[in-house]
């Protein structure tokens, strides 16, 4: 034990070491000293109670350090200095880190660790205040309700899975619902009802994005949750560190980004393959200590732990369904909302349109890209009036879009990113009674035609594009019959509320 003692004054701080503090700052150290000499004292005999009892401080032996009382206990951590030092050579390294190697030092940071999760902090104390008080205790939330903390530093807060679906569902069952994200792009939408919503600051550059989500565990236990649900590979270390602390945490993995950093074309091509290594080591790590590991596709959970992983897919809500009485008798523009990416399939969908012989034709893109290439054949493209590019656009207005289309293209390229995954403009576009012109995959394959709901095509095929464009529009009947098959199959079977039974349990086992 008394390594322990030692290590514990080493890792924690000590009042004696005071020098240069302001008053204020003295006094908040001396707070959480007395706590803390509080937790060891209950099974050290030598600061004068019982293995299992509550530690009684003796009267005597008080010192004052700058005009403040110090516990008696925390005295005898003071003067175990000496000690510390004949031994800081051994322990300088895993001190340093908070990582507790020998036996004889685990129950010391076992104590630190239960010390921090019942010391949550409260709000921040105003700088301001002009009189040196004593803080006062640490107290606990009164609300008995499971608090939950959505976290994300990539996507903004209205992104549909995040806020819309899993924050709305989560509210709905009765959890404190906290959501730490990005701005918004539209100022239009409000969140959820019963979500409490704290806006990150916007980071001028990728790097300082990457050294926010570092520090970002601070921000997270300011707001005292019981679990923390995040949603970026950036925040593994984050969450790795709040699980060390003692919080329930989730990681939920949206897209495959171990093979997608290989594509990013703002990654550097000598280090792609070096991130996306990084990744896949980092979540094969992380995963294995989770609280528990959320995926949308069954091709990415082969990657990680079956004892703690869950598949819970990007499904629509049937709030988002578009109803029949809403749609056109015929007629109508086709339709593509996304990036505008290279690999998303851009210039093959202008190249279909280019080469469809129906006069009627006309391509709408949701969407907007930093693509060079992509810009300049979106504008000589334009011109032929037979495409539209509306940029990005809200939710509200991309619903009044779908009503009005013929069909939704998603024709993205076969990466292996995208080769087995289950985007989700494909599901959106069956919610609306769309008929999809889509990419022949295997995993999209058995979707579309068990459900017929759509035409398969090869993406680098512009023949096949402009064959499945025109049929759309000289066969209405059977592409309506297409889009009421892809409706029925959202509202019977592929819709959120059929996933959020997962979310649930998920939750329910940790709450």
């Amino acid at each position: 034990m008394g390594s322990a003692v030692r290590m514990g004054w080493r890792l924690c701080g000590s009042s004696g070491r005071d020098h240069g503090l302001s008053p204020d700052a003295v006094l908040h150290r001396q707070h959480r000293a007395s706590i803390r000499s509080a937790v060891w004292n209950k099974s050290d005999p030598r600061h004068g109670g019982r293995r299992g009892q509550a530690c009684q401080p003796a009267p005597s032996a008080t010192r004052r350090s700058r005009g403040v009382e110090v516990n008696p206990a925390w005295n005898h951590l003071i003067h175990c200095r000496g000690d510390w030092t004949r031994s800081r050579h051994r322990h300088r390294r895993s001190a340093r880190f908070g990582l507790i190697w020998l036996d004889d030092v685990l129950p010391c940071s076992a104590k630190i660790i239960l010390y921090l999760r019942r010391s949550r902090p409260d709000a921040q104390r105003s700088s301001t205040s002009e009189e040196t008080t004593r803080l006062p205790p640490m107290q606990p939330r009164i609300d008995s309700k499971p608090r939950v903390l959505q976290l994300s530093t990539v996507h903004p807060w209205d992104d549909n899975r995040i806020c819309r679906k899993i924050c709305g569902s989560l509210a709905e069952d009765g959890y404190d619902v906290v959501l730490m994200a990005r701005e918004a792009k539209s100022e239009a939408c409000d969140p959820p009802e019963g979500v409490e919503l704290h806006i990150l600051p916007t980071p001028r550059n990728r790097i300082r994005r990457g050294l926010m989500s570092l520090g970002i565990w601070r921000r997270a236990r300011r707001l005292r949750p019981d679990i923390v649900h995040f949603h970026d590979p950036e925040l593994i270390p984050a969450g790795l560190f709040l699980r060390m602390l003692g919080y329930e945490v989730i990681y939920d993995v949206h897209e495959d980004y171990p093979e997608k950093m290989r594509t990013k074309k703002w990654i550097p091509v000598p280090i792609r393959r070096i991130i996306g290594f990084s990744i896949w080591l980092l979540e094969n790590l992380g995963s294995r200590f989770f609280s528990r590991n959320l995926f949308v596709t069954p091709q990415i959970g082969r990657r990680f732990p079956r004892r703690n992983s869950e598949l819970l897919r990007n499904y629509p809500r049937l709030t988002e369904v578009v109803p029949e009485t809403l749609r056109p008798a015929a007629g109508g523009n086709l339709i593509y909302v996304g990036g505008l990416d290279v690999d998303r399939g851009t210039l093959e969908m202008i190249a279909g349109l280019e080469a469809a012989t129906t006069p009627a034709r006309r391509l709408e893109l949701h969407g907007t890209t930093d693509d060079a290439v992509v810009n300049a054949r979106l504008d000589a493209a334009s011109s032929s009036g037979h495409l539209l590019c509306c940029g990005w656009s809200s939710r509200t207005v991309v619903k009044e879009r779908l009503a009005k289309a013929v069909a939704g293209l998603v024709l993205l390229r076969p990466t292996t990113a995208y080769r087995e995954s289950l985007p989700t403009k494909l599901f959106e576009y069956m919610g609306a009674g769309l008929p999809v012109i889509a990419s022949d995959f295997p995993v999209w394959r058995r979707i579309i035609e068990t459900h017929e709901c759509g035409v398969l095509v090869d993406p680098s095929d512009t023949a096949a594009i402009a064959a499945a464009i025109d049929w759309m529009y000289q066969h209405p009947e059977q592409a309506h019959a297409m889009g009421e098959n892809g409706r029925h199959a959202i509202q019977s079977k592929l819709n959120w509320e059929s996933e959020a039974e997962v979310l649930r349990n998920t939750y329910g086992a940790l709450a």
